[in-house]
């Protein structure tokens, strides 16, 4: 009541989720985060994309919807989301992160070469944190026009 808890500690202990959105808010501000089953997108600092709790996850339909896992990372871009949530009901916390998303042997592969495309940021409370990487730069050659 007067202080004998830190206001990070009373969270941690009340709001499921917030070591992991705070593992977010520690990372470069601007994107969106997309959430999956994650109870406390409130507490990201930045806009979110999460499923309710009757709408499949955007991220499902994108890997379904798409022919690689280049693809997938590119609607992500299109989206601005720089960061994927993956909680325990995603695998999130375990070797099994992401895997779940997949319901064919095809979108499975998919799954796959994304998540070997992310980087993961950090793992609290048996929720993973991964970072969108940005898109490469080009590799044509061509330099890149320039604003007078």
């Amino acid at each position: 009541l007067l202080g004998g808890e830190s206001r990070d500690a009373f969270m941690a202990r009340t709001v499921p989720g917030w070591r992991a959105a705070q593992l977010v808010n520690a990372q470069p501000p601007g994107g969106r985060v997309m959430a999956l089953d994650f109870p406390a997108p409130f507490c990201f600092d930045r806009p979110w994309i999460a499923e309710g709790l009757a709408v499949e996850p955007p991220l499902r339909v994108w890997i379904e919807s798409s022919r690689s896992a280049a693809d997938v990372l590119d609607h992500l871009r299109r989206e601005d989301v720089r960061y994927l949530v993956v909680t325990p009901g995603y695998g999130g916390g375990t070797p099994q992160s992401l895997l779940p998303l997949a319901d064919s042997r095809q979108s499975m592969q998919r799954v796959l070469g994304l998540r070997a495309a992310l980087r993961l940021v950090g793992t609290a409370d048996g929720v993973d944190v991964f970072a969108v990487p940005p898109a490469a730069a080009s590799t044509t050659g061509a330099a890149a026009p320039t604003r007078p």
